[in-house]
């Protein structure tokens, strides 16, 4: 006979397989939200423009919440920096704009002895941004973003609010809602394709308008 911990350990590992497995479709949607566009057009960033990512907000995770080796969740501990890393390399790979990393706006405010955090303010937000002399800047809302692992199954999950400014104005050019899952893929994988797609989206929405424009 079977010990009872045994078994509410099998029932428990049975629930969440069933809860795993229920929500374990890939998806990724993507939303685009032309907040400050006149007569909704998708601006488009000019190749020489200078753009920085420089502020993200994410949930910090102190730990990683895991069961066991077996199931568990895992969370990074530096979401905020790690995002901010994926969405100038994911700008690039969409080749949408040449994108300053969080290590490069660091160097260069360090260099003119101010302090950088990817928390600054709406105020801190345009001095940055022109101290860099940044046409355009970069920020983004992480509301989730986690690898969920089963055994030999995993399935991670994104949901952000991707924003554009031009410097000096208050209005976002652009936000763009990602919320995105894949199966058997890590939490990076998923991070970085939602957001090439989501550059992908902006530039091809420019481009559309630019030729109805012309036409």
């Amino acid at each position: 006979m079977s010990h009872p911990m045994n078994q509410r350990v099998n029932l428990f590992l049975l629930v969440l397989c069933g809860v795993m497995v229920a929500g374990c479709g890939s998806y990724s949607n993507i939303r685009l939200e032309r907040r400050g566009a006149i007569g909704g057009a998708v601006p488009s960033v000019p190749s020489s423009a200078k753009v920085a990512v420089l502020k993200v907000t994410a949930r910090e995770a102190e730990q990683q919440l895991s069961s066991g080796w077996a199931v568990g969740v895992a969370e990074y501990p530096a979401a905020a920096r790690d995002f901010a890393d994926l969405v100038a390399h994911a700008a690039d790979r969409a080749q949408w704009a040449q994108v300053m990393s969080p290590i490069e706006v660091e160097d260069a405010t360090e260099g003119q002895e101010m302090e950088f955090d990817l928390q600054p303010d709406r105020a801190q937000l345009d001095k940055v941004a022109k101290a860099l002399d940044c046409s355009h800047y970069l920020t983004a809302d992480v509301r989730k973003w986690r690898m969920s692992y089963l055994v030999f199954f995993q399935r991670s999950c994104v949901v952000y609010t991707l924003s554009c400014y031009e410097t000096g104005k208050a209005e976002p050019l652009w936000q763009a809602q990602g919320d995105a899952c894949e199966r058997y893929a890590t939490d990076r994988e998923v991070a970085i394709r939602a957001l090439e797609r989501t550059f992908r989206r902006v530039k091809d929405r420019a481009t559309a308008k630019q030729t109805q424009g012309a036409s």
